[in-house]
């Protein structure tokens, strides 16, 4: 994943939000899935932010499928070391609508020029509209790793992230992530 979120005013208040996620399967060696997320976001002050935008993801595999994603986030960083984020997000696909919500806990663990990232989000289908979705638990996605800070406001996070699904798929992820954050 890719991710920048570079300040749009002289405030520090506004903030520009640009992901790019390419999801490749180690095991066919080929890419499956491509998330573009670009949104805007305020900062209420150090701890509190709100944020907002749209998502685009295609999926190729098992068959090919556009999502449409419009999302809104808030989040509370505290200690900072800490960070709680809710998230919800309206799915469009060519056969239906959900509503999910999402729900992250994360802390960053100081150590001698690395960090340790411990973090575990949840989501829920809170409603769905004709698709063979049902409401209620969606995923867990658990992740452990190191960041590492580079010049220049980047960091790379690299580590582990385990995906345990509703229907008890579990998907084991290697996650490197390049973050520009100023």
């Amino acid at each position: 994943m890719m991710l920048a979120t570079p300040t749009l005013d002289s405030a520090h208040r506004w903030r520009g939000w640009l992901e790019v996620q390419p999801r490749w399967d180690v095991r066919t060696a080929r890419l499956y899935q491509t998330v573009l997320r670009p949104g805007l976001g305020y900062h209420i002050n150090g701890e509190w932010s709100v944020w907002g935008g749209y998502a685009w993801i295609e999926t190729s595999s098992p068959r090919t499928s556009i999502e449409h994603r419009l999302w809104q986030q808030l989040n509370w960083v505290f200690n900072r070391e800490g960070s709680l984020r809710w998230r919800i997000e309206e799915r469009f696909f060519p056969n239906g609508t959900e509503l999910r919500l999402r729900a992250q806990i994360r802390t960053v663990l100081p150590l001698a020029g690395m960090s340790i990232i411990l973090a575990d989000e949840v989501f829920a289908n809170a409603a769905v509209w004709a698709r063979p979705t049902a409401v209620g638990y969606d995923q867990n996605r658990l992740f452990g790793g190191v960041m590492l800070l580079l010049p220049g406001g980047i960091r790379a996070e690299v580590g582990y992230m385990n995906v345990h699904y509703r229907n008890s798929t579990l998907r084991h992820v290697a996650n490197v992530s390049v973050v520009y954050q100023p």
